[in-house]
């Protein structure tokens, strides 16, 4: 049973609004950074990866409206048409934001391995983190980052999470899911630069290249403003995370 927070921070109400509306037409899982930073990890990030179980065109179609009825925008555009055949159709990665601001991001996903498939059918709601959402599997987010990202970001992650969850993490889910990285994955990398940066595909720059725009075309107190939110929410996470985490001790 999941203690709900009130007090929502930006963050929270932005995964939960996305997710909310996402769980109509498929499943989904949160994973990586978020997963950890909801955990009590204190760091940054710009964006929530989801892992979503693929849909039918139809059904993304009926999602795609609904999203932006809510107030969301697709950074790659607003032709869902394009949009799918570009990208979903292929499995590439589409980001979401909110309507007039570029952060935080949702990076959506397809699933295109099997590894990437046990984040959905292992997914869990998290107590802990005070959160309504899935979560994948802890053990899928720790074998990515100690297996093929390798990140000291991720490396961090994953010891954090290990710690944090040291009584409910399975070691022998995790070298399973590592097998299935060493044997899907990691033969499509030439070198330990392009696993460092798995993930971070066109959809990446495409943002980036947004928020440039966003910074450029609107005053500096109106994106500073944001950016204070943001981190803001960051910090405040880990505070609430470890109030709830005392307590279940």
């Amino acid at each position: 049973m999941i203690k709900l927070i009130k007090d929502r921070n930006i963050l929270d109400r932005f995964v939960i609004d996305f997710t909310k509306v996402l769980e109509k037409y498929t499943k989904y899982a949160v994973v990586s950074g978020f997963l950890a930073i909801s955990s009590g990890r204190v760091r940054g990030t710009e964006d929530i990866d989801l892992i979503v179980e693929e849909m039918t065109k139809e059904s993304f179609i009926k999602f795609f409206k609904e999203i932006y009825k809510k107030g969301f925008s697709c950074v790659q555009g607003d032709d869902v048409e394009l949009i799918w055949n570009l990208y979903l159709k292929d499995k590439s990665t589409i980001r979401f934001v909110r309507k007039g601001t570029m952060i935080p991001d949702i990076e959506f996903k397809f699933p295109k391995t099997k590894a990437d498939k046990i984040a959905i059918t292992t997914r869990k709601l998290l107590p802990l983190t005070g959160l309504p959402i899935y979560f994948g599997s802890l053990e899928s987010t720790i074998a990515f980052k100690e297996h093929l990202l390798k990140s000291q970001k991720d490396i961090e992650d994953a010891n954090h999470l290990r710690k944090v969850y040291s009584e409910e993490i399975k070691e022998e889910e995790i070298k399973k899911i590592k097998r299935l990285i060493e044997k899907e994955i990691s033969p499509n990398f030439k070198d330990k630069k392009q696993q460092v940066y798995y993930g971070r595909d066109k959809t990446h720059t495409d943002f980036i290249e947004e928020w440039a725009k966003h910074v450029k075309n609107n005053p500096t107190k109106v994106w500073k403003k944001e950016i204070n939110k943001f981190i803001d929410a960051q910090y405040s996470k880990s505070k609430e995370f470890y109030k709830r985490l005392n307590k279940k001790q």
